[in-house]
């Protein structure tokens, strides 16, 4: 099980399980990762930069349906 630790604007820090990295060709081939905190589960946007990694959750509209859709199909186990 592949883990990150979140670091959040209060200050606190949580680990989550990575449930899975990918890219999106349709938004310019950025990265995005579905994580999993407390049997609930999220999707970023995420950056690399000078080895600090920055999730960005404000999306699009667009980027949160194509989201969506792999989330779904991870979840039927499909093929992505």
């Amino acid at each position: 099980m592949d883990t990150m630790t979140l670091n959040k604007l209060d200050g606190t820090t949580e680990e989550v399980e990575i449930m899975m990295t990918f890219k999106l060709e349709r938004f310019n081939d950025n990265d995005y990762v579905i994580y999993k905190s407390l049997d609930k589960f999220y999707a970023a946007r995420y950056v690399e930069n000078n080895g600090i990694t920055n999730l960005e959750t404000n999306l699009s509209e667009d980027e949160k349906e194509d989201l969506s859709k792999v989330f779904n199909k991870l979840r039927e186990g499909g093929i992505i």
